[in-house]
């Protein structure tokens, strides 16, 4: 359908009261592309319209806008991989005319930087992608939305030197990364309070309290502890005899001694 509105053209006694009128004016198309004229029905009134006859319909050329369209976009929760990329889904939240068959994609979507917090801002470009009513509307390029990165799971293990037996069963050991590390993120494992299982000879377990340093380390999840097993060895001891002592008891004859001069 379309709004007309009537002006007499040509014929018309300037002083006769004639007035022109329209009604059901109507689109050749419903579609935005294809849309150029308007056909509406033609009548008269007024007390001097019956002295004169009039073409029954006119035609105007015109042409349909395209509807503004809402897109908007959900975007997942994902676990920190050390990129700004979001998965995204378009859809629309205005109304559609009639049954109209329209379809709404997003790409590029990206979450505003890499680390991990809760409900954080990501966009992506929208667009009309599909349907066939696409060409009768016109979308905003860009939505946004938020959504969560959530810690990635870093696994830490320690390495224990042997020693030689001390008396105690402090440990010397050094963390390192095991899994999970995403390639050229700064991140460092430290280890301390290395412990043995035991402080005797033999071989134990040996545990520690393990963590991540680096500007990256707070996008990780990891462990608190670290074991592996390590040994302490026998310590060395010299020993040596001491130079004899002799006593002389009262019952033991006392010893014979013979003296040369010279």
């Amino acid at each position: 359908t379309a709004v007309t509105h009537t002006e007499i053209l040509s014929g018309h006694v300037t002083a006769d009261d004639v007035r022109a009128s329209s009604s059901d004016g109507v689109f050749n198309s419903k579609d935005v592309l294809t849309a150029t004229t308007v056909t509406a029905n033609i009548s008269l009134s007024g007390t001097d319209a019956g002295n004169y006859t009039f073409n029954a319909q006119a035609t105007a050329p015109a042409v349909i806008s395209p509807a503004p369209l809402v897109i908007e976009i959900s975007a997942l929760d994902k676990v920190y991989d050390g990129l700004e990329s979001a998965a995204t889904t378009a859809s629309i939240s205005s109304v559609l005319f009639g049954s109209d068959d329209v379809e709404v994609s997003s790409i590029n979507g990206s979450f505003t930087d890499k680390h991990v917090a809760d409900n954080k801002a990501v966009t992506a470009d929208v667009s009309i992608s599909g349907g066939l009513d696409a060409g009768n509307y016109e979308a905003n390029p860009t939505a946004t939305t938020t959504a969560s990165i959530t810690a990635k799971e870093l696994v830490l293990g320690i390495t224990a030197e042997d020693k030689v037996y001390d008396g105690n069963s402090s440990a010397v050991t050094e963390a390192v990364v095991l899994s999970g590390l995403v390639p050229n993120d700064d991140v460092m494992a430290s280890s301390t309070g290395g412990v043995f299982s035991d402080s005797d000879v033999g071989t134990w377990n040996v545990s520690a309290t393990v963590m991540a340093l680096g500007t990256d380390a707070g996008n990780y999840q990891t462990n608190n502890t670290a074991t592996t097993t390590a040994s302490i060895l026998q310590k060395e001891v010299t020993v040596s005899l001491l130079d004899p002592v002799y006593y002389i008891k009262e019952k033991d004859p006392l010893p014979e001694f013979n003296f040369e001069y010279l």
